[in-house]
């Protein structure tokens, strides 16, 4: 069943809000699909969805990214050629980032093994609980204060760890981050940013894990021949999740800060009941 040009903008929405609120948006992709009437989304549609989230989301970190980067040049240059000295906090940050990308972009490709198990409602409604549970736990626990001069190489691997949970639909990528760096002694507001950093290459690992998906495809059984209103429909998704993102973004830079993410786990924990009621009614 192919979606109609409001449901491709609905899903979009959806996708993109879901992507940086930390409820799942694979979980929520799948719960609306199975409403809407499609089982799954195709791979073109998914790359289209997660290149809007990027998008957005670089657009929303474009000035921390080239600040990154050019403190990054800096520290490479031989200390007797600088004219002045990198940020030590930013190169900290990015020595920080490179170790917990790793073992999250490591889960994001085991994924692909066990796919086809994790798509069910009732698999998707534990996770569901389980990412509440990691939401919440933070705020059972002292707040901490630490940077990234503090953080050590383990507390990136949990990090790195947790965020590859988003790989499984039920749990986020962002709010898993965001969770074990204030339980590890970080803040909210670094941790929130570090977790913003790390959902772009998670972005880009799925638009990867998508274009594989498609080309796939097309050396299988075929393509089939696409239509031009096809990739309108796509491009409404990526408008919408374009859209969907740079409100989540939003909605999480004001609520994280000020109250924490915690909330959202009794959201979790709804989806998760919506979600099993859903299994048992369909």
């Amino acid at each position: 069943m192919t979606l109609g040009y409001w449901q491709s903008l609905l899903l979009g929405l959806v996708s993109g809000l879901t992507e940086f609120l930390p409820v799942s948006a694979p979980a929520h992709r799948a719960l609306l699909l199975r409403l809407l009437g499609p089982d799954t989304a195709d791979n073109i549609t998914l790359l289209f969805l997660h290149a809007g989230a990027l998008l957005a989301l670089y657009q929303n970190l474009r000035g921390q990214l080239a600040h990154l980067n050019r403190q990054r040049r800096l520290a490479a240059i031989p200390k007797r050629r600088r004219k002045r000295q990198p940020d030590h906090q930013s190169i900290m940050d990015l020595r920080l980032l490179k170790t917990a990308c790793w073992p999250m972009l490591a889960l994001f490709l085991l994924s692909t093994l066990v796919s086809r198990w994790t798509g069910g409602l009732p698999f998707i409604s534990v996770m569901l609980i389980l990412n509440g549970i990691l939401l919440y736990l933070p705020s059972r626990l002292p707040a901490g204060n630490k940077n990234a001069h503090w953080m050590t190489r383990l507390d990136a691997l949990l990090m790195g760890l947790a965020a590859g949970l988003g790989a499984v639909p039920g749990f986020s990528t962002l709010g898993a981050a965001v969770s074990v760096a204030q339980t590890r002694g970080a803040d909210k507001q670094r941790s929130l940013s570090w977790a913003l950093m790390m959902c772009i290459p998670a972005l880009i690992a799925w638009m990867a894990l998508d274009g594989y998906g498609i080309l796939s495809t097309v050396m299988g059984p075929g393509l089939g021949q696409l239509e031009l209103l096809f990739f309108l429909r796509c491009a409404l998704a990526m408008l919408g999740a374009w859209a969907g993102a740079y409100l989540g973004i939003f909605t999480l830079r004001f609520l994280a800060v000020s109250m924490g993410i915690s909330g959202f786990a009794y959201y979790s924990w709804g989806a998760a009941l919506f979600t099993f009621i859903l299994y048992l009614t369909t």
